[in-house]
């Protein structure tokens, strides 16, 4: 099966069978799948900001929208889509809200299209290393260490 690695600030969708890995600490991963065409895709974005000279894949609020409308290009029906929202991590030195934005703007995206999340693993001080399956739907999700818990000084 061909893999993938899914840099953040990008997305990933193919018909073809893949598995797409990646890293996530508060960046948020949104994995889409088809459950009737059996077809997948992933984003992996960074933050929720308003900035008009982002990637549009860096940008949650653009990101997820975008993906979901490549599944329906490709033929998709809302009713047989499921999501599974993953990262949003926080960090307990660098006090910021960009992990929980980032959470809320993927549930906020896929409320309003009203396609189903199907889980989710999201918040907390771990980063995770995610694998997805785009032909079986299957996510594989490994928690890390915590993230910026001590300075090295």
């Amino acid at each position: 099966m061909n893999e993938y690695f899914l840099y953040p600030g990008y997305l990933f969708f193919s018909k073809e069978k893949y598995i797409i890995k990646t890293i996530l600490g508060s960046c948020v991963s949104v994995c889409l799948y088809d459950k009737k065409q059996k077809i997948g895709g992933m984003n992996h974005y960074i933050f929720t900001l308003d900035d008009e000279n982002a990637n549009i894949a860096s940008n949650g609020k653009y990101s997820t929208n975008y993906l979901i409308k490549t599944f329906l290009k490709n033929g998709s029906n809302i009713n047989d889509l499921e999501a599974t929202i993953i990262g949003g991590a926080s960090s307990k030195i660098i006090h910021s809200n960009i992990g929980i934005d980032n959470i809320e703007m993927a549930i906020k995206t896929l409320e309003k299209y009203k396609i189903y999340i199907k889980h989710k693993d999201i918040g907390g001080y771990k980063g995770r290393r995610v694998t997805f399956n785009t032909f079986t739907g299957n996510v594989y999700i490994e928690l890390l260490k915590e993230i910026n818990t001590k300075r090295d000084d």
